[in-house]
């Protein structure tokens, strides 16, 4: 159980925090002629040290953009998906989860009819096998699909919500690096040590990450993810 949270923790709130420092990780790579090792090496050790106190700060947003993301989409993606409504998977597979649930909660899952005539009642029963199901698939070894997907869903809604941070911090990265790069032609500062050539490569490189936040680090992206944690966290009933 402490080494599942270690890697949840690791993969699904450190490495967010990661992502969004890549840019200022390029401007002191920029910077290495003006750094001894050690000052290298206590950069770094500072700068693992804040990711993981920020660690806690990350689930607590990913939190709140969570409870945006399941607004949007109507309900959780496990409750969308067992709804007799919803197609994402076929007739035969949910009924058979609703039979192991039923038998599983000792309450009977709704019909269709039920589920037209009264949508509240038959959600709070999905909401319910949802959490009989998140808390009987806890041991990663057993069931490392969902725990994979879980992961996986956890990184993007996490790093979703630090979407806003990491295009503020490149952008600001950016003009940095701007300035930097116009004192090798016009300045004979120290700045012109540097060399232009990591400097443009390190332009072009921020450049690619700020357009790869915008254009992936999507809800389409969070949502497809949360949905496939869910329908991985569904299956586990053919195994418990």
């Amino acid at each position: 159980m402490v080494n599942k949270f270690n890697i949840y923790n690791f993969k699904a709130r450190i490495l967010p925090l990661a992502y969004i420092s890549i840019p200022i990780a390029l401007i002191t790579l920029v910077h290495r002629e003006l750094l001894s090792t050690v000052q290298y090496l206590y950069t770094f050790l500072g700068w693992t040290g804040l990711l993981f106190l920020l660690s806690n700060y990350v689930s607590l947003i990913g939190n709140k953009i969570q409870t945006k993301i399941f607004e949007y989409l109507g309900a959780e993606p496990t409750t969308i998906i067992l709804r007799h409504h919803d197609d994402r998977i076929d007739n035969i597979t949910k009924k058979r989860y609703h039979d192991f649930l039923s038998l599983a909660l000792n309450i009977q899952m709704p019909t269709y009819d039920e589920e037209s005539s009264d949508p509240h009642g038959s959600d709070e029963k999905y909401r319910s096998a949802t959490n009989y199901l998140r808390e009987s698939t806890r041991d990663n070894n057993k069931f490392p699909l969902v725990f994979a997907d879980n992961v996986a869903y956890g990184f993007m809604r996490n790093l979703f919500a630090l979407k806003s941070a990491a295009i503020v911090i490149s952008l600001l990265c950016l003009i940095y690096l701007i300035f930097l790069t116009t004192l090798t032609f016009v300045s004979s500062s120290i700045f012109s040590e540097i060399g232009r050539t990591p400097l443009i490569l390190c332009l072009i490189l921020n450049t690619l990450y700020l357009i790869n936040t915008i254009s992936f680090v999507t809800m389409d992206i969070v949502t497809t993810r949360a949905f496939r944690y869910a329908k991985s966290l569904l299956g586990a009933c053919d195994n418990l």
